[in-house]
C-alpha cells in the first residue's frame, strides 16, 4: 500500500504533464457537443449552423495536431543538435 502512495504523485505529475497533448481530442469533443447544441437549437434559424460548427471543430483540431507535431519535430531536432 505504501508503494502505491509513493508512486501516486509521480503518476499524477505525468498525467498533468500530458494534458497539453490532449488538445486535439478536447477540441473534437467540444465540437461534437457544440454540433449537437447547434442542431437542437440553432438549425431552426440558420440551416448550416451545425455543419459550420463541425467544420470549425475539425479545423481547430487539425491546427492543434499540427502544432503538436511541430513541437515534437523541434524537440527531436534540439536533442539531435545537442548530441553533436
Amino acid at each position: 500500500m505504501q508503494d502505491i502512495n509513493l508512486q501516486l504523485p509521480h503518476i499524477l505529475d505525468q498525467i498533468i504533464a500530458s494534458l497539453p497533448f490532449l488538445k486535439a481530442e478536447l477540441a473534437l469533443a467540444v465540437a461534437f457537443l457544440g454540433s449537437i447544441v447547434a442542431t437542437l437549437f440553432l438549425d431552426k434559424h440558420w440551416k448550416y449552423c451545425s455543419f459550420v460548427v463541425t467544420v470549425l471543430g475539425i479545423v481547430v483540431s487539425f491546427l492543434c495536431v499540427t502544432s503538436q507535431y511541430c513541437m515534437a519535430v523541434s524537440a527531436r531536432y534540439l536533442r539531435y543538435a545537442h548530441r553533436r
